[in-house]
């Protein structure tokens, strides 16, 4: 068990308890006693955050945070008087033990309060308040509350460069409370289901709950990144889930395996966006949930000039994926089926290694395919249309920077083809986005060519996600994907004039 102090920030010196911390969720208080809004300023005592210990480790791929090993554990609620006079406290630790009373606390002083229980009496999901003595009515009015969500809760640990922990401070009060408050409102999206279906497959609430577990200063050169270090904490933290380092405008950006880590730097330059902006907030969110094993969606995004034999505009992912949290933070933020069944896949476990990763058992990515696709062809008027030629191309990198974005070059013969049956279908069946194949080569989608008994050509794709969405569905075994002949798009290139292959 850890011994050192708590910090005290009217000395400004700050020295944590590293093995402790929980996290919290901030609620509505009565109307006399109502928290500040998002972004506004804390004026009161607050609860930056809790603390339980002793910590379990987490190391291998499918490990997970779980209650306290042992008979006794120890719980911590780190408070802080933002007030600009002297308080008397006390914490309501609900049924976990008795109300403490913590005596006064001055103007900027902060106190960490403490009891031992026993772990079966760990308060997961109860709140943990904080409480303040009205001297007109002679009582304790609460003024904050946290909440242990849950056994399985993700602990974070804070890296926060000093100058941008002031900033924080400054700004509202609390950097951590601030911070907490983010998660709260994460976690308000995991439960909203208003996201439409995808392919099937229903938004259903995320599971996973967050909590901040630890909190470490460190320094960076003002003008140069050169001789900038990383903290150890960021590569290497057993005891915690996943490590924000938060630095404005600092080196450390995105998830960053296998470290388990986040660098939270976020800085738009028009308009302009800094690390507290709602972009800034949600590229954090966006960056928690590729911890919690979700890919882009961007990735999916066909540039302009990548299909040189069909046309020459971008293809933009489809929807509903389009309006997800992983394919732009800079949207209103919502959290799609597919995105919502990634994470619910892997709940409860913190090593998840990467999802591209076929031999991982959490790698969905190219695991989660139905075993037949089958393309339905309709006309016009949505009756099926017979002895329509289809050929399909697997899509394939196409040596930019960014390895992930891929195409179909003009000259390319079709992976296969066949002609609709008299119910308008095709089976494409077998590995036909090459998932056997090395990780580079394998295939993000599915380029669908049909042409009618005219000779006219028209092309749609088939995406990875709607595929991915399709398989969690329930759609193990066969996929339809259906269009319309002339809700395709005309083909415009080389191959429009090209001789049936």
């Amino acid at each position: 068990m850890d011994t050192k102090p708590p910090f005290t920030r009217a000395a400004r010196t700050f020295t944590f308890l590293p093995c402790l911390l929980a996290m919290l969720i901030v609620t509505l208080q009565s109307a006399a006693q109502a928290q500040p809004g998002r972004a506004e300023r804390y004026d009161d005592l607050i609860i930056e955050f809790l603390a339980l210990e002793p910590a379990v480790e987490v190391r291998e791929i499918g490990d997970g945070p779980r209650r306290p090993d042992g008979d006794i554990a120890r719980l911590s609620a780190f408070l802080f008087n933002l007030r600009s006079s002297e308080v008397y406290a006390a914490i309501d630790w609900g049924t976990a033990h008795e109300r403490q009373e913590i005596g006064y606390l001055q103007p900027g002083e902060s106190r960490v309060a403490t009891v031992a229980i026993p772990v079966d009496a760990v308060p997961y999901g109860q709140p943990i308040r904080a409480l303040v003595y009205n001297a007109e009515v002679h009582k304790l009015e609460e003024t904050d509350r946290a909440s242990l969500h849950g056994e399985q809760t993700m602990r974070i640990a804070l890296l926060v460069e000093r100058r941008t922990w002031d900033e924080g401070n400054k700004r509202f009060g609390s950097f951590t409370r601030r911070m907490r408050e983010s998660l709260d409102r994460l976690h308000e999206i995991f439960e909203d289901t208003t996201a439409p279906d995808a392919a099937g497959l229903k938004r259903e609430p995320v599971v996973d709950r967050f909590r901040i577990e630890r909190i470490e200063l460190f320094d960076r050169p003002i003008d140069s990144a050169a001789d900038f270090q990383r903290p150890s904490l960021f590569d290497d933290h057993p005891k915690y889930d996943v490590v924000i380092a938060c630095d404005a405008q600092g080196p450390l950006g995105g998830f960053w395996l296998p470290q388990y880590s986040i660098g939270h730097n976020f800085q738009w330059a028009d308009p302009p966006k800094d690390l507290w902006s709602d972009w800034g907030e949600q590229a954090l969110w966006h960056e928690l949930m590729h911890f919690r094993g979700v890919p882009d969606s961007y990735i999916y995004r066909i540039p302009e000039g990548a299909l040189p034999g069909h046309c020459d505009e971008a293809i933009e992912p489809p929807e509903p994926f389009r309006s997800d949290l992983m394919n732009s933070p800079y949207q209103p933020p919502q959290i799609g089926a597919l995105t919502a069944a990634i994470a619910n896949s892997k709940a409860g476990v913190s090593r998840v290694g990467a999802c591209e990763d076929t031999a991982n058992p959490y790698g969905h990515q190219w695991k989660w395919l139905p075993r037949t696709l089958a393309v339905q062809i309709n006309d016009s008027a949505g009756r099926p249309m017979s002895g329509a030629k289809v050929r399909w191309y697997r899509s394939a990198p196409l040596g930019l920077e960014d390895g992930r974005i891929q195409g179909v070059a003009a000259d390319r013969a079709p992976d296969g083809q066949a002609a609709t049956d008299a119910a308008g279908q095709v089976r494409i069946a077998g590995d036909y986005l090459g998932a056997a194949s090395e990780q580079p080569q394998r295939s993000l989608w599915l380029l669908v060519e049909v042409e009618d008994a005219g000779g006219h050509k028209r092309f749609g794709i088939v995406s990875g996600l709607w595929l991915n969405a399709s398989f969690a569905a329930g759609g193990r075994e066969v996929a339809e994907w259906t269009a319309r002949f002339d809700e395709l798009r005309p083909v415009t290139g080389a191959a429009a004039s090209s001789p049936p292959r």
